[in-house]
């Protein structure tokens, strides 16, 4: 069960690697000449700030699948930081690099929802 895990985990990190490359290479000048239009010039600013958010993100995904395989090597993946507890299997499998359960991560976002009011 482990090495499928393993290797389900190297799968999702393979394919997020090649969503931040595809991500980087658009921002890379491509040659084509620069427009004058300034409506043109603000559309491809937007474009690439939303690009580089995604990249970014896409980073700490992979830092996050990173840690995950640390765990699994260690053998505390899928067992929540906090309680001990294990992780629901459905949650590992949205959030693979998830490090609390359901319950512990809610208690641990809770107090950032009120203050945000």
């Amino acid at each position: 069960m482990t090495h499928d895990l393993r290797t389900h985990l190297l799968s999702l990190k393979e394919e997020l690697l090649a969503r931040r490359a595809r991500a980087r290479a658009h921002l890379e000048p491509a040659g084509e000449p620069v427009s004058e239009d300034i409506e043109e010039l603000f559309l491809r600013r937007q474009n690439d700030e939303v690009v580089q958010a995604l990249a970014l993100r896409l980073d700490i995904e992979v830092a996050e699948l990173d840690q995950a395989l640390q765990r699994l090597d260690q053998g505390t993946f899928g067992i929540c930081v906090h309680c001990g507890e294990p992780i629901a299997a459905p949650r590992l499998a949205a959030l693979p690099g998830a490090t609390r359960c359901a319950a512990c991560a809610s208690l641990a976002s809770a107090p950032r929802a009120q203050s945000a009011r």
